[in-house]
């Protein structure tokens, strides 16, 4: 999560994409987005980093309908 937040910060993200991309069993994909949707945020937060920015940009590399926009699009709404 760190490194995403590193990686949209300088632009480097080939590595993240990779990470955020890997075919992995579905359970394991969601369990892990959750995981991943739950830190962000809080660092996020912590940081004073705005949500819609990650979004927009995770939304661009993933696709509106990846597990971790899922989560993070119900967060911002509860909020």
């Amino acid at each position: 999560m760190n490194d995403y937040l590193t990686s949209l910060i300088t632009g480097n993200e080939s590595r993240i994409r990779e990470e955020l991309e890997t075919n992995e069993d579905q359970e394991k994909v969601v369990a892990n987005s959750y995981l991943f949707t739950e830190e962000l945020i809080k660092t996020a937060v912590m940081n004073e980093i705005d949500l819609d920015v990650i979004y927009e940009d995770l939304e661009y590399r993933l696709g509106d309908e990846h597990p971790i926009l899922l989560f993070l699009r119900q967060a911002m709404e509860d909020s």
